[in-house]
């Protein structure tokens, strides 16, 4: 992606040590991490992804909602295809054994007064 502008994620893991907090760019992310808002879901899930997918080293792809529990998961299986996972009970949690990381969704919408929808059907 080199020369074709910059794209700034809300999280962004990388492991390689080129990527220091420093210089301020990552060039080889593990993980990406955008938080979905009205207005840049949209771009969060096809430019921004077709971009990020680009990238050798990432690995893992998630957009969080911000309107319920959800997590959808994006991750590069060995094939190089990318599988997808929907994240949304008060149980589910991302784990990533590569990275040593547990993200429980409660641990992720603790701070939001948002209810697990799975858990919580909406009456109809």
């Amino acid at each position: 992606m080199e020369g074709e502008g910059y794209t700034y994620s809300d999280v962004m893991v990388t492991c390689h040590p080129d990527d220091t907090p420093n210089n301020g760019t990552m060039y080889h992310p593990v993980m990406v991490i955008e938080v979905l808002s009205p207005s840049t879901a949209s771009h969060d899930r096809v430019w921004k992804f077709n971009r990020y997918t680009q990238l050798p080293s990432l690995q893992h792809y998630l957009l969080v909602s911000v309107d319920n529990w959800l997590v959808e998961w994006f991750r590069r299986e060995p094939s190089g295809v990318w599988s997808y996972t929907p994240l949304a009970g008060a149980d589910d949690a991302v784990q990533v054994p590569e990275l040593g990381l547990s993200l429980p969704l409660a641990d992720i919408y603790t701070e939001l007064d948002i209810q697990p929808t799975l858990n919580n059907p909406p009456s109809l």
